[in-house]
């Protein structure tokens, strides 16, 4: 399938080919899951992802979906959530050194987000 912008179609073919195959299923859920952040469907995006986690836990460490969950969550500019995900499933991160650098910028996020410590008078 070809990449032409036109993300309802692409999420048409994913349902069809989702309701149609048990095989790559996560490979779809996956894409499916990108989709849905290409159009700021945020929650939609972290829906899908949360369950793929609940289907197939070993395919979404391998594929690294934690760190693309919490991205997820950072483009909602919800910091705090991205930040506590990633601390609950430190342990499932394989690259230890790009985890650490998520999770401070993530701490300087939310140290720097705008009236996250109430508005000044």
């Amino acid at each position: 399938m070809q990449l032409t912008g036109s993300h309802t179609a692409a999420l048409e073919f994913i349902e069809a080919a989702l309701g149609a195959s048990k095989y790559e299923q996560q490979n779809f859920l996956k894409l499916k899951a990108q989709i849905f952040l290409t159009l700021k469907r945020y929650d939609d995006a972290l829906n899908t992802n949360f369950y793929l986690l609940e289907v197939d836990p070993t395919y979404f460490k391998n594929e690294n979906l934690f760190i693309a969950q919490a991205m997820v969550y950072e483009e909602k500019q919800e910091y705090k959530l991205a930040l506590d995900f990633l601390t609950k499933h430190k342990d499932q991160i394989d690259d230890k050194n790009y985890l650490e650098l998520r999770m401070k910028r993530l701490q300087e996020q939310i140290i720097n987000k705008p009236f996250s410590r109430g508005m000044r008078k």
